[in-house]
């Protein structure tokens, strides 16, 4: 993640809800938990950035099991090749259509 501006959320999968779901109840963190980051840059000054963390906000969503999520991956990644393919072939046809001189053929 290269930068999460303050009041900002984070969006992600989490692996097993249940338990940490009861865990963050437990302690009485229904709103999730902050995180504050402090840093200084190379220049000196100093930041200080808050980030809101609530894994509850995705419980009773369905999780996708991890082998699931990987067969997933996978098969957006072979449409993004044939995408790719497809959308080569169609400049080559296309450029296929002009000239050696410019002119339409």
């Amino acid at each position: 993640m290269d930068f999460l501006g303050p009041g900002e959320h984070i969006a992600c999968v989490w692996d097993h809800i249940e338990p940490l779901a009861s865990f963050l109840r437990k302690k009485g963190l229904h709103e999730g938990i902050t995180v504050r980051v402090s840093y200084k840059d190379l220049g000196g000054e100093s930041y200080q950035t808050e980030w809101r963390i609530n894994p509850l906000l995705y419980e009773g969503n369905r999780p996708v099991p991890r082998q699931q999520r990987q067969d997933l991956e996978g098969l957006l990644l072979a449409l993004e090749k044939i995408s790719q393919s497809t959308s080569d072939e169609a400049s080559e046809t296309a450029r296929g259509a002009t000239k050696d001189d410019g002119s339409s053929a």
